[in-house]
């Protein structure tokens, strides 16, 4: 075998190699996302107050009555009566898209996630994704009364009440 030969051999091999880790680490990812969504919509997860997708967040950076995104999708999916799993879908159906857009103009507009974070929430997102469908959203919204009374829905079933101290005063 010529050195050049060998170099071109070498050069599968290690690309190979790269596709067999990235295909194992993408095996690894889906079967987390199984998980979770199964461990939602199974109701085992309670309370749902924890980033399932995301690193631990320091303290300062969340708001403790601010809702995570993963119970934004939960709510989203009862909203549009579907499962957990068909708001993270890569389908592209109107049916799925829709919703999807409107849990992720939610996750940011009520949480301090970066587009990144809410895109890995999303089954891996790029942040551009997310960033397409809160200016999809903001877009219909002045001229969508249906979606707009949506969209506050879902936030006023998401935001805790606040305490009413008349009643604890008396």
């Amino acid at each position: 075998m010529t050195p050049y030969q060998q170099q071109l051999h070498e050069q599968h091999k290690a690309r190979q190699q790269r596709m067999a880790q990235a295909a194992a680490a993408k095996q690894q990812k889906d079967f987390a996302v199984a998980q979770v969504v199964a461990a939602v919509e199974s109701e085992v997860l309670e309370p749902l107050d924890i980033p399932i997708f995301l690193p631990p967040r320091k303290k300062e950076q969340r708001a403790d009555n601010k809702p995570m995104v993963l119970k934004i999708i939960v709510a989203v999916a009862h909203r549009f009566e579907m499962s957990v799993s068909d708001v993270l879908s890569h389908r592209r159906t109107q049916k799925h898209v829709k919703p999807r857009q409107i849990a992720m103009y939610l996750a940011r507009v009520m949480t301090l996630q970066t587009l990144p974070q809410i895109g890995r929430s999303f089954n891996g997102r790029d942040h551009t994704t997310v960033l397409h469908a809160i200016r999809k959203i903001e877009g219909l919204l002045p001229h969508d009364d249906d979606l707009r009374e949506t969209i506050d829905e879902i936030e006023r079933e998401l935001t805790p009440a606040p305490p009413n101290y008349d009643e604890a005063g008396e």
